[in-house]
């Protein structure tokens, strides 16, 4: 019987493990979506740096 909960105990821990794996994948897939296209949009730092590029040899 003792065993039995250990092992309930110990699939419960993996379980809980899983789901913050698969949380902090998402968070990161939003931070990194939220990176990209700040820094490739139109107007975006990429941009904006190429454009002073252009006025500083001018």
């Amino acid at each position: 019987m003792y065993k039995n909960k250990v092992m309930v105990k110990k699939e419960n821990e993996q379980a809980v493990t899983l789901i913050t794996l698969i949380i902090t994948k998402i968070v990161l897939l939003i931070l990194a979506g939220v990176t990209l296209s700040i820094v490739l949009n139109k107007d975006g730092i990429v941009d904006m740096g190429q454009k002073g590029v252009g006025e500083y040899r001018k």
